[in-house]
């Protein structure tokens, strides 16, 4: 299929403009529909974990607890998280957890809810373990990256002892052109350990062969310039214009306006599920206590947006897809109508993009 460029860049700036602006706000429609489902899951996750700590199984407990954490952040679910690690035996974990809490609450002006924190993370701080992790200037190389379990290790924490969980702990450095190095190091609760890094060692470099000093020259084969040539001459695309994109362009505006009304969808959607959750007299989402009717409004309005916000981005994105596909398939001005080759033709229908062909 020979696909010609139009020759307008405005029209392909606007096209491409127009793409974009689909595609980012088709996501944050799929992500603004998907925070619905991890609200829901984050209180199931966090029920099921404050049931197994009232059984004192806190090794199934707090993972229940950090995936809840994870998929709606909520200042009781780290509360309870930081019991449950505390109870594990992570005391570090536990320790980090109540000064988030505690950090939270005074951004929200929880004096009360801020001291518990604060004095459960106080109680901790004797019984924390740390850990050195030292990169000596002499071994520091470029892009050089280390690594604590998994998790980077800024530059700004080499040789700074840093409170972890007792335990057996993995560290790793890795630089472009280095051979990598691995170690482990263990740590228990209440003591400092330490690590250096050694120096890394060069890479060895890898050359590949392409052949002997004694072997003979590749010859092209007799004809093989001219099926070379064959192959890469141009396609005669005879008198025809340059494609037609009237319709792809309208199917692209049709969907920066749908964008739109989605855009503005989700932003009422925030300003109402906002204004519910600023609202003192507004009960928890799913309390059981009666709604004040300003409340019961502000989930319904919400409720109403989203929906809105949900059809625009979904309208958006089918009339994305159908300009593209018209932009494809433009017809050309000026082509034989007598040609024997198939042709096909679409153009954008009231709810649905129509197409037609000869073959």
């Amino acid at each position: 299929m020979l696909i010609a460029v139009p020759r307008m860049a405005s029209r392909r700036r606007l096209a491409i403009l127009g793409a974009l602006c689909a595609s980012v706000l088709l996501a944050r429609a799929r992500a603004a529909w998907a925070g619905d489902d991890d609200v829901a899951n984050a209180q199931v996750l966090f029920d099921e974990g404050r049931k197994l700590m009232a059984k004192r199984d806190y090794l199934a407990a707090c993972p229940k607890l950090a995936e809840s954490q994870r998929l709606s952040p909520a200042i009781g679910t780290e509360f309870n998280l930081g019991d449950c690690w505390e109870h594990l035996g992570r005391i570090a974990s536990a320790w980090g957890a109540f000064l988030e809490v505690a950090d939270m609450t005074h951004r929200r002006g929880e004096g009360e809810r801020e001291q518990a924190a604060r004095a459960r993370a106080a109680s901790l701080e004797p019984r924390l373990g740390r850990l050195v992790v030292d990169v000596p200037p002499s071994h520091r190389v470029a892009d050089l990256e280390v690594r604590r379990d998994g998790e980077v290790v800024r530059p700004e924490l080499w040789g700074v002892a840093v409170p972890v969980d007792g335990g057996d702990h993995r560290i790793e450095a890795r630089a472009p052109g280095r051979r990598a190095w691995t170690s482990a190091v263990r740590t228990s609760d209440g003591q400092s350990a330490s690590i250096a890094v050694p120096e890394l060692a060069a890479a060895p470099v890898v050359v590949e062969a392409h052949g002997g000093a004694g072997a003979d020259p590749v010859l092209p084969r007799a004809g093989a310039g001219a099926a070379a040539g064959a192959a890469t001459a141009p396609h005669d695309t005879g008198t025809a214009g340059s494609p037609d994109h009237t319709a792809a362009y309208i199917a692209f505006g049709g969907a920066i306006v749908a964008a739109g009304v989605g855009a503005l969808g989700l932003v009422q959607h925030d300003a109402k599920v906002n204004a519910y959750n600023t609202d003192s007299t507004c009960p928890g989402i799913n309390s059981n206590l009666p709604q004040p009717q300003q409340c019961a409004d502000d989930i319904s309005a919400s409720s109403s947006w989203n929906t809105v916000a949900i059809v625009g981005f979904v309208t958006s994105g089918i009339a994305f897809v159908g300009g593209v596909t018209l932009w494809l398939l433009a017809p050309r001005p000026g082509a034989s109508a007598t040609s024997s080759g198939p042709s096909v033709g679409c153009s954008p229908g009231p709810s649905a993009l129509l197409c037609a062909g000869t073959f």
